[in-house]
C-alpha cells in the first residue's frame, strides 16, 4: 500500500469537531512552503491521498508503527481502526475474556460501561477522521478544481473512480458507526471544515443515507484489485445493512439482503480449501476474501492490527507454549498475554471440527480469575504470522497477515439466515448446501438437513465459523441474545453470568466529551 509521502495531514481531532479536518493543514517538509494548493497541483497527490483513505483502516499515522499519529493518545496502537472496532465487537461477548488490568476493557467485558469509556471515543474519533479525509478528498477532486489546476484528462478519468471509492469508504465507516452508536451525525462535503457542531441524525436517517449512497455509487475498480473496494464490497455492505434492518429500523429487509448476496455469489469467489489459510501470513492470495484490511510486516505496521489479535492469542505465561512455532512471532515482543476463549466458545465445537483452533495443553476449562487466570480457558491459535507452507512472515514482530473484514464464508451464513427468516429470492435447499460446504471444509460430515436450519443453530454456526473476526456483538443483538435470552460466563461481571441486562447496552453511548461541546447531539437512552 502506497503511503502519503509529501504531505502529512494534521488531524484536528477535537471532541467538538467530530473529527473534521481544518483545511487539511500540512507540515512543511522542506525550506519551501508546501501548501495544500501546491500539493493538489501535483498529479501524484491524487493517488497518494487515496492511499491515505485506505491506510485509515490499518495504520495509525504516517510513520511506521507510530509517529506523526493521526490521533493523540497515550497508546498509539489503541487508535487503530481495527483494534478499536474489534475491541467493541468482541470484548463484550461470549467469545473472549481479557486478562489485562484495564478499567475500560473490564467495563466492556462486564457490560458495565459508561459514556466515559475511552474505547468509545477512540473508535468514534477514528471513524469520523476517516470520514473527514473522504470528504476532503471529494472536496478537492471536483472537475472544476482539477481543471483550474490543469490536471490531465487521463488522470481526471482515474480520479472519477477514486471519488467513488472514497464514497464507499465513507459509507462503510458510517455503517459501523450506526451499528455501534445508533444515532450519529452525518457530515456532508458541503459542510466544509472548521469549528461547527454536526447535526444529530436518527438511526433511520443514517440507515437511509447509507442505503442511498451505496445504491447510487458509480464505477468502481474492477474486481481482482486486492484491497480496493469494488461492486462486491458495496453489495456486502448493503447486505449487512439489510440483514440487520430489523434492529436498525424495525423493518425486515431479508429479501433485499438475499438480492445483494446473490450478486456476490455469482462473482467468482470460492471457499479457501483449508480454513486456517484464511488467517495466515499469505492470505492475500485467498480466493475467499472479499475485502481485507491490509498489513505488511515491513511496510504497513502497527500495534493495532492483526499483530494486536495475535498478541491477544499468544501468552508468555503459559508454560511450554511454543509461541514462535505456532504464531511465527517473537514472544518477547509479540505475545501480549491478553485474552482467552471461554468455555462458552470452545464448547460449541465438536472434536473433529477443524475450525476449533485452540491450545489446551495445561489449560483448565473454567475461567475463575480475569486477572491472573493465564492457564484457564483456551488460547486461540487462529491468526498467525506463518504462511500456508509454514514459513514465517517477512518480520517476526509485525505480521504480514491481512484481516478478512468481508469473506465468502460469511456470505453463505448470511444467505442461510435470510432464507430462514423469510427472505425471498433464495431457497432452503441452497442454504443447506452452503452450510454443509462450510462444515465439510472444516472436516465435518455433510449431514445438516433442512430441519436443522433453526435460528439457534445458525447463531452457533456463526460463532464456529467467524469467531474473533468482529461479528459477535452484532450477531448476538440481531438474534436478541445480547442483553437477554442467553447467558455466558462473566456476563454482567459475575463468573456465572447474568441472563438479563439493561437493554440500553444494545447500543454504545456517544462519547461523553462529544456531548459536552456539541449541543446538537442527544445521548442514547439511559446513559
Amino acid at each position: 500500500m502506497k503511503l502519503l509521502k509529501k504531505i502529512i495531514i494534521l488531524s484536528c481531532l477535537t471532541l467538538g469537531l467530530a473529527s473534521c479536518v481544518d483545511d487539511m493543514n500540512t507540515v512543511v517538509l522542506s525550506d519551501t512552503a508546501y501548501t495544500p494548493d501546491k500539493a493538489w497541483r501535483e498529479e501524484s497527490t491524487y493517488t497518494q491521498f487515496l492511499s491515505k483513505l485506505y491506510a485509515g483502516f490499518s495504520l495509525t499515522g504516517n510513520q511506521g508503527p507510530y509517529g506523526y499519529d493521526d490521533i493523540s493518545n497515550g497508546d498509539t496502537g489503541e487508535t487503530a481502526w481495527l483494534r478499536s472496532w474489534f475491541s467493541l465487537q468482541e470484548f463484550c461477548t461470549d467469545e473472549m475474556r481479557v486478562f489485562w488490568d484495564n478499567d475500560a476493557l473490564n467495563d466492556l467485558q462486564s457490560q458495565s460501561w459508561s459514556s466515559d469509556n475511552s474505547w468509545f471515543r477512540l473508535t468514534y474519533d477514528r471513524m469520523y477522521l476517516t470520514i473527514a479525509y473522504c470528504n476532503e478528498y471529494l472536496r478537492q477532486t471536483t472537475t472544476e478544481k482539477m481543471d483550474e489546476r490543469s490536471i490531465s484528462v487521463s488522470l481526471q478519468e482515474e480520479v472519477a473512480v477514486y471519488r467513488e471509492e472514497a464514497k464507499v469508504i465513507r459509507a462503510m465507516n458510517y455503517y459501523f458507526l450506526m451499528d455501534m452508536y445508533g444515532n450519529v451525525p452525518i457530515i456532508e462535503v458541503e459542510d466544509g471544515v472548521g469549528d461547527f457542531m454536526p447535526a444529530y441524525k436518527t438511526r433511520r436517517k443514517v440507515f437511509n443515507w447509507i442505503e442511498s449512497e451505496l445504491t447510487t455509487i458509480g464505477t468502481l475498480p474492477e474486481k481482482g484489485l486486492y484491497g480496493r473496494v469494488n461492486d462486491d464490497v458495496v453489495a456486502m455492505l448493503l447486505a449487512k445493512l439489510y440483514l440487520n434492518a430489523e434492529v436498525y429500523i424495525g423493518e425486515p429487509r431479508y429479501t433485499e439482503c438475499i438480492e445483494q448476496l446473490n450478486e456476490i455469489l455469482t462473482s467468482g469467489y470460492t471457499l479457501e480449501n483449508n480454513y486456517k489459510n484464511l488467517f495466515c501470513a499469505d492470505n492475500n492470495i485467498s480466493s475467499e476474501i472479499i475485502f481485507p484490511i491490509v498489513y505488511d510486516g515491513k511496510k504497513a505496521t502497527g500495534y493495532g492490527g492483526v499483530g494486536f489479535i495475535i498478541g491477544l492469542e499468544a501468552s508468555l505465561k503459559v508454560p511450554g507454549l511454543p509461541i514462535y512455532d505456532i504464531f511465527g512471532i517473537d514472544g518477547a515482543s509479540g505475545a501480549w498475554t491478553g485474552a482467552r476463549a471461554p468455555k462458552d466458545l470452545f464448547n460449541l465445537f465438536e472434536s473433529n471440527d477443524g475450525r476449533a483452533m485452540f491450545y489446551n495443553t495445561g489449560m483448565t476449562d473454567e475461567i475463575t480469575d480475569l486477572h491472573t487466570g493465564y492457564t484457564q480457558g483456551r488460547l486461540v491459535t487462529k491468526f498467525t504470522n506463518r504462511t500456508k507452507s509454514g514459513s514465517t512472515g517477512s518480520d517476526n514482530i509485525f505480521p504480514d497477515t491481512d484481516f478478512p473484514l468481508f469473506r465468502l464464508g460469511d456470505v453463505y451464513l448470511m444467505y442461510a439466515e435470510s432464507v430462514v427468516r423469510g427472505g425471498e429470492g433464495g431457497s432452503i435447499g441452497q442454504a443447506v448446501e452452503y452450510i454443509n460446504d462450510l462444515r465439510e471444509r472444516a472436516g465435518m460430515p455433510r449431514n445438516i438437513i433442512e430441519s436443522d436450519l433453526q435460528l439457534d443453530f445458525l447463531l452457533e454456526e456463526r460463532a464456529r465459523e467467524l469467531y474473533w473476526e468482529g461479528h459477535r456483538r452484532t450477531d448476538l443483538i440481531r438474534f436478541n441474545s445480547f442483553t437477554d435470552n442467553y447467558n455466558w460466563s462473566w456476563k454482567g461481571g459475575t463468573q456465572t453470568g447474568i441472563m438479563k441486562l439493561d437493554s440500553k447496552y444494545n447500543l454504545y453511548p456517544l462519547p461523553a466529551g462529544e456531548l459536552t461541546v456539541n449541543t446538537n447531539l442527544i445521548q442514547n437512552p439511559n446513559y
